[in-house]
């Protein structure tokens, strides 16, 4: 019985990585088809024309400071508005493992085929005691017979390894990725590169871009 829940395990920490899991267009399913609350972190809008590696450091520096906050990852597609602005809703379920993102845009928008998310860190390997919400969004993935194993062998705490890409995170598509005082860069695997720093929490909260951050269940 131990060398079981010993292979269940290193199971759960190479999925406790998991970070960012996307719905593919060829489904046609929206946010809310998810089963799950989730919740607006802040809506980000750049001028219209900006550079997108502009854009995308600022918003990295604000979502650094909700990741250092909560320990929770938030995540969302970068989008081109019709002003020619871009633009990212920033969502969490509030989840240590898990971050729900759609891959269609809002009416009118356009995917730039980008997205951002965040892997909360302590600087390397660290453990995770999986809660109620990390439990409701692996439900909302379909994976309630994953979920229903855990507590049936009382595995409540997980190794994750969270300092850089998953492979879910590949599957999902090119994305950065904000982890630690990083922002990385991804367009498949074998490619993660680090784009820069980021700056100190207090700084970030003071140079994020336009946001509109009402912090509301969106589902």
């Amino acid at each position: 019985m131990r060398s079981f829940r010993l292979a269940v395990l290193m199971a759960v920490c190479v999925f406790a990585s998991l970070a960012l899991v996307a719905i593919q267009p060829a489904r046609a399913a929206a946010p809310q088809a998810y089963k799950v609350t989730a919740w607006v972190v802040g809506t980000y809008t750049s001028a219209a024309g900006a550079d997108e590696s502009t854009f995308v450091l600022q918003v990295a520096e604000a979502l650094k400071a909700w990741t250092d906050k909560t320990g929770t990852e938030a995540c969302g597609p970068i989008v081109r508005t019709p002003s020619g602005a871009l633009q990212v809703t920033l969502t969490t379920e509030k989840s240590q493992v898990v971050c729900l993102i759609s891959t269609q845009a809002p009416a009118g928008d356009t995917l730039t085929g980008d997205s951002i998310h965040s892997h909360p860190t302590d600087g390397g390997r660290r453990k995770v005691r999986l809660t109620t919400l990390d439990l409701a969004a692996l439900r909302a993935l379909g994976r309630s017979g994953f979920v229903s194993m855990l507590q049936n062998l009382d595995i409540r705490q997980v190794d994750a390894e969270p300092d850089t890409f998953s492979p879910d995170d590949y599957a999902t598509g090119p994305g950065y990725l904000v982890v630690g005082s990083r922002l990385l860069y991804q367009h498949g695997v074998g490619t993660a590169a680090l784009v820069t720093a980021l700056p100190a929490t207090d700084e970030a909260l003071a140079s994020a871009p336009s946001t509109s951050d009402d912090n509301h269940a969106v589902r």
